[in-house]
């Protein structure tokens, strides 16, 4: 229900990264960059000030940020509300585990958790431990 741009935004914002955004939105690196780009271009304005790997937030950026956050809560609180009313939970569960229970034990497991809870967004990030602790 969130506005995917502002999605992509708000990743690349808070991760200051274009890699480490694509890498937890799961798309390439390239289509970050474009919806960034589209979004830059739809409002006039450039969002991040880009400087080798690491990029910063512009005013322009500060000030979207805010209300692009504002907005994703609001999504959210809409989702949680129309649950309550259906009785049936919904949401997103973001899941970090280590490669070898991401490879042999959760596929299993979240298959039936999926079948069970379809209205629940499933994503996975799996590494080394150090990593997935990080996140």
């Amino acid at each position: 229900m969130e506005n995917f741009r502002l999605r992509v935004f708000r990743a690349v914002a808070e991760q200051q990264s274009f890699r480490k955004a694509s890498e937890r939105l799961n798309l390439s690196q390239p289509a970050v960059s474009q919806n960034i780009h589209a979004l830059e271009e739809e409002l006039g304005t450039t969002l991040f000030d880009r400087s080798g790997k690491r990029v910063r937030l512009t005013q322009a950026g500060a000030v979207l940020l805010k209300y692009a956050r504002r907005s994703a809560q609001l999504a959210h609180d809409a989702l949680d509300a129309l649950a309550k009313i259906e009785g049936e939970p919904r949401g997103e569960l973001r899941l970090g585990a280590s490669t070898t229970v991401a490879q042999y034990i959760l596929p299993r497991m979240l298959g039936a958790f999926r079948r069970q809870y379809p209205q629940i967004t499933l994503s996975v990030t799996s590494g080394n431990t150090e990593h997935v602790v990080e996140l």
